[in-house]
């Protein structure tokens, strides 16, 4: 394995192999999306300052952007055990030593800052994520000083000649763990280090504070930012409802980037009414919340707002098909069962709910070839190897999106049938999910005249 940590910047063809096969896989989790990388110039010193909601995966949205070998920074606790340690610099990520990991540890960065020096200078392109540490919520949390001070510092020991710039990027998660959502990565402008190096000069820890402001504004223009911490899940619900009723019911050809401005721009709407007028926002996060304890007793999701408008005649079209493709589905999923269950199992080992998405993905780049290999071979064993058994190995593979397409329009059609049900049987409790639907968008369209005015 060519992981020799000293020579962490030169290009890797095992790297470059491995890369190919993960970005491919990563491609299929999530419908990936790039905004504005067109304005990346990557001949210049880059260091990348992703916005960090969805642990692993975070890493790889940023990784398959280019054809690259970008290094990344780590927190220095995963960097335990030899083997470890091997693969982790083969994958080209550094180790960074904090206060919590012990006084004596932190000399240790001297070592790390050195090699990222390297890494500026051969144009890799570093990879920071300044918030430290992963949440799976929709805000910009505060940034650590470790990327101002490494970009400074690789400034001064190279004579304040390197150009380095700082770019903010926005991942935006449609959903962290569903195979098949959409995933927006957000390039902003790049923020130079050059403007605030005569401050750093006089002031570091004011130059510090500047530069990581710009670079919060940055991340902040490129991603959906939730300043009301408290209420957060009653935001996005809110966010998501008013968002259908002005844009109407999103199709499979719905562009994500329009529906990820509007959004955006409703966001800050919200956020502005928080600041300003919090009798009128209070009273929308009220009946908000009421709603959402209604859609949770009859066990559907903010995620389901959509299917409220169900169509009887298009649903039962869908159910027909599916009933249809039934066969193909329990084939599909039968060939399929141990590597699913055995990736969701790994998943489930994880006390940290925010890792499933990134450990299923990780279990699966292993098990899916393996097993599939594997299964061929005993076809091979017991029907001889022939075309059949060439024709069962492609099956396997076709089955993956057999599974995952088959499933998605399953639980689809499963919240619309139940939505029908409520409309048909119990149409008391229909009519107080939409009652209290209308009275939050008529409460939201009051307040935002009365902004305006």
């Amino acid at each position: 394995m060519p992981a020799n940590r000293e020579k962490i910047e030169k290009w890797s063809l095992a790297y470059h192999l491995l890369k190919y096969y993960v970005d491919c896989a990563f491609k299929c989790y999530y419908r990936v999306r790039f905004i504005e990388k067109e304005r990346i110039n990557l001949i210049e010193p880059l260091i990348f300052a992703p916005n960090h909601q969805n642990a692993l995966m975070d890493a790889l949205a940023v990784l398959c952007s280019w054809n690259w070998q970008p290094v990344f920074l780590a927190r220095s606790d995963i960097f335990n055990g030899r083997l470890l340690v091997k693969a982790l610099n083969f994958i080209k990520m550094l180790p960074v030593y904090r206060m919590r990991d012990g006084f004596s540890t932190l000399q240790q960065n001297d070592a790390t800052f050195r090699q990222t020096m390297d890494v500026i200078n051969n144009r890799n392109g570093l990879v920071i994520l300044p918030e430290g540490s992963h949440l799976a919520k929709k805000r910009l949390r505060p940034l650590k000083k470790g990327i101002a001070r490494i970009a400074f510092q690789a400034e001064e020991a190279s004579g304040y000649n390197l150009g380095i710039k700082i770019v903010p990027v926005g991942l935006d998660y449609e959903d962290y763990k569903i195979i098949g959502s959409n995933l927006l990565v957000s390039f902003g402008k790049p923020v130079p280090v050059e403007p605030y190096l005569a401050l750093y000069r006089e002031n570091p820890a004011l130059a510090y504070n500047a530069l990581m402001n710009d670079i919060a504004e940055g991340l902040d223009s490129v991603m959906l930012n939730f300043k009301d911490e408290a209420n957060h899940d009653e935001v996005l619900l809110l966010a998501d409802i008013i968002s259908f009723y002005q844009t109407g019911k999103p199709t499979r050809h719905s562009n994500a980037y329009n529906i990820f401005e509007k959004k955006k721009a409703l966001i800050t709407k919200l956020n502005k009414l928080w600041e300003d007028q919090l009798p009128i926002y209070f009273d929308l996060i009220e009946k908000t919340r009421k709603l959402k304890v209604l859609l949770h007793q009859n066990n559907l999701s903010h995620k389901n707002i959509e299917q409220l408008d169900a169509n009887v005649f298009l649903t039962m079209v869908q159910s027909f098909f599916l009933f249809l493709t039934l066969p193909l589905f329990v084939y599909s999923f039968v060939n399929l069962a141990l590597p699913i269950s055995l990736s969701k199992y790994m998943g489930s080992r994880f006390k940290d709910r925010d890792f499933h998405a990134s450990v299923r993905l990780v279990v699966g780049l292993v098990a899916f070839p393996l097993l599939f290999l594997l299964q061929t071979l005993g076809f091979c064993i017991v029907f001889g190897f022939n075309i059949n058994a060439v024709i069962y190995f492609v099956s396997l593979v076709v089955s993956l999106a057999v599974v995952y397409r088959w499933r998605r329009i399953f639980y689809s059609c499963c919240v619309k049938l139940k939505v029908i049900t409520l409309q048909l049987f119990k149409q008391q409790i229909f009519n107080e999910l939409k009652n209290q639907l209308d009275g939050i968008v008529e409460t939201y369209s009051f307040s935002s005249k009365s902004h305006s005015q």
